[in-house]
């Protein structure tokens, strides 16, 4: 998100912070490993572009949260902005451990 683009009407939420905990949610094991969370928090038609670039929707979410990792929370450089009435494009840096080594990612969500 550039300054150009808030010039042209793209403003932060009135409810940031609960936008902040819920993309933040995604990244938490205690809410990634709960099955109630997806169905409480995701909407129907969530699909998410993972850093390998393989896509995943809400009814194969679990099987991604299954791998052991631990991310750096809170979610490093995160910004959203509201486009427009309901739809918010967040943008963050990603920083997750694996048994395996460290992932770093620009990721974004609308």
């Amino acid at each position: 998100m550039t300054d150009r683009d808030v010039e042209r009407g793209a403003t932060a939420p009135a409810d940031f912070d609960k936008i902040r905990r819920l993309e933040e949610g995604m990244w938490d094991p205690v809410t990634r490993c709960d099955e109630r969370w997806p169905d409480q928090h995701l909407h129907a038609d969530f699909t998410e572009v993972g850093r390998s670039g393989r896509r995943h929707v809400r009814a194969g979410y679990f099987p991604v949260r299954t791998a052991r990792f631990e991310a750096r929370l809170p979610l490093p450089g995160f910004d959203a902005r509201e486009l427009r009435p309901g739809c918010v494009l967040t943008v963050y840096d990603s920083q997750v451990t694996y048994p395996d080594g460290v992932e770093h990612a620009r990721r974004s969500s609308m």
